[in-house]
């Protein structure tokens, strides 16, 4: 059973230790804090150090105004994605003083009329009971699908501060719309996983010059689905308060010559930090986001706790088929997990940005982090939505979660066997759901992926209804 103020769902995966509040954040104005510490510089003899612009200025100095001066800043803050946290977004931003109504972009056309049957607002239920409804502006539909939906890249416009809640299918989003995204756009990072940023350089934003300016994000207000008007689409409520933490990817120096005072136009790193700092101040123009940008280790202690806890059991879960409870009674799983989670901290232990942070390493190799993630496994009921997508043909989001952890460990050096091993595992299973679905229609729906694993989501055995056949003869009914 769930445990009281909790939700079951994807979306309250959340490790709940005291939040860990940097001391330099303490009294402080928080846009003097630096969005980043630089990593430290490669040793390997095979692997040459990458040249980084120390940023020695503050927001006052004489070269940051200028790099202020010299862009094209816009207030116009486009959010990408239609998830609790998306919604949660578009009301905070809505009721912002001094900034601009958010444009909301979405991947499937379906809400657009849903928008307009709901009075054109979002609905949104405070922690203390009130409701609040805030009139939005009609959203954009920016997926593949050609309908009367469907927005011009002109409408649209250029996209210079894109706030993205929801990383599925975002590299093919991002790549239909690559002519609204260059360097003059400021990405912020909201997803489950930390890998979506490297997996967009790779793959869609692959020269350097061009590239966006990232940031990465966590928050950690708990929202649940609106149960007063259950059928409603714009509506979310807030359970509990929290922040949004904001950290800065520093933007590596381009120049030929290193040694060479670079003019403020080719200073990526200053330019970087400015475009970063500007979305943050739009972003704490809301003020129920309680935003607090701070350095990139003490964002990972607030980020990572909920990507180990998720890698590790939903791996499990999707590679055994074995719901959360399935995990707990099964004394090999159980043991499996365990191992898993041994290995997933010791390569958060190997991280570079965290050897210079030894309270923080400390957190995670102690014991009462595995404690605390054991107890959450215990308080989890249902399946794993990983099951879900497998069971649906749907990619599970391997690549920001375990190929995350994977790449850190390759460049480290940690031990990383049992997350190749379960990751191989999952990904078998789902190419053999994918033949699956080729040959059969199943006429039920269930949340496991095999049909051999007929589990509902009650973790009750279910019965298909009928199997039709489209690439052999029917046989008898199962």
């Amino acid at each position: 059973m769930p445990i009281q103020g909790m939700s079951s769902r994807h979306e309250a995966f959340h490790l709940d230790p005291p939040l860990y509040y940097a001391p330099s954040l303490k009294q402080t104005n928080p846009f003097d804090v630096p969005f980043y510490r630089a990593p430290p510089a490669a040793t390997s003899a095979g692997t040459a150090p990458t040249t980084q612009v120390p940023i020695t200025t503050d927001m006052g100095s004489a070269t940051y105004q200028k790099a202020v001066k010299s862009l094209r800043l816009s207030d116009q803050v486009h959010v990408l994605g239609f998830n609790r946290e998306a919604r949660y977004l578009m009301h905070c931003l809505s009721n912002a003083p001094g900034v601009p109504p958010p444009q909301l972009l979405l991947q499937h056309p379906d809400p657009i009329t849903a928008w307009g049957h709901e009075g054109r607002k979002l609905v949104m239920q405070n922690a203390d009971g009130s409701v609040t409804k805030t009139e939005i502006q009609k959203p954009h539909y920016v997926g593949h699908r050609r309908t009367a939906a469907t927005v011009g890249l002109a409408k649209v416009g250029p996209i210079r501060n894109l706030v993205v809640t929801d990383t599925t299918a975002i590299r093919a989003c991002l790549a239909r719309n690559a002519l609204l995204i260059n360097h003059e756009t400021t990405i912020c990072l909201l997803g489950e996983g930390l890998g979506i940023m490297e997996h967009l350089n790779d793959t869609v934003f692959k020269d350097p010059n061009t590239r966006p300016t990232y940031v990465l994000g966590t928050m950690s207000q708990k929202l649940s689905r609106y149960t007063a008007e259950p059928n409603t689409s714009f509506s979310v409520t807030l359970r509990r308060p929290g922040r949004l933490c904001l950290t800065g990817i520093p933007r590596e120096h381009l120049a030929e010559d290193a040694n060479t005072p670079p003019d403020i136009s080719h200073w990526p790193a200053v330019v970087a930090r400015t475009r970063t700092q500007h979305l943050a101040k739009l972003l704490s123009g809301a003020p129920d986001l309680n935003v607090s940008p701070m350095a990139l280790d003490n964002f990972l202690r607030q980020k990572l706790p909920a990507m180990v806890f998720s890698t590790a059991t939903n791996s499990i879960s999707a590679a055994l088929g074995l719901t959360y409870a399935g995990i707990l009674s099964s004394s090999s799983a159980r043991r499996l997990w365990h191992e898993l989670l041994d290995e997933l901290v010791y390569i958060v232990a190997s991280m570079p940005e965290l050897q210079q942070s030894p309270e923080v390493t400390a957190y995670f190799t102690g014991r009462n982090f595995r404690q605390r993630a054991f107890n959450l496994l215990g308080r989890r009921d249902g399946t794993s939505p990983w099951v879900r997508l497998l069971r649906d043909g749907h990619r599970v989001p391997m690549t920001v979660l375990n190929g995350y952890f994977a790449r850190i460990a390759e460049n480290t050096g940690a031990r990383k066997e049992i997350l190749e091993t379960i990751g191989a595992i999952v990904v078998a299973r789902q190419q053999t759901r994918n033949e699956e679905i080729q040959l059969d229609i199943p006429m039920y729906r269930s949340p496991y992926m095999m049909d051999s694993d007929k589990v509902t989501a009650e973790g009750e055995p279910g019965q298909p209804i009928r199997l039709v056949y489209l690439n052999k003869k029917p046989g008898p009914e199962p």
